[in-house]
């Protein structure tokens, strides 16, 4: 469960090429270390920004598939886990109770309240 999301991987490094050298091209008037640092930072922000999210999803869809595989439902138990546990219907989960920032846990240093 959640390959195919994680398989988006190829899109987030698409990102990250594109964005460091769209960066590097800009930067090219800047000193040699500016020129190394802000492309790669730019790059990482713009590539992890996409696949956090993704990262997310994938887990909480690799998480369910953990808890009882071999359960036996009848047909609208069936129905509502099937919609429960698609992409879609993760993804409204976390909107739900998190917001916008569920999908970005971890992300962001947390301090300990």
């Amino acid at each position: 469960r959640g390959f195919p999301i994680f398989a988006l991987g190829v899109v987030f490094g698409q990102a990250y090429i594109t964005t460091y050298e769209y960066a590097k091209y800009q930067c090219s008037h800047m000193n040699a270390f500016l020129q190394g640092l802000l492309p790669g930072a730019l790059a990482s922000i713009a590539g992890q920004s996409l696949s956090v999210p993704a990262d997310v999803v994938t887990q909480r869809l690799q998480i369910q598939g953990m808890k009882n595989p071999s359960q036996k439902m009848d047909l609208q138990s069936a129905t509502w886990k099937k919609k429960e546990g698609s992409f879609a219907g993760i993804c409204r989960k976390i909107i739900k109770y998190d917001g916008i920032s569920g999908f970005y846990r971890g992300y962001f240093y947390q301090p300990d309240e």
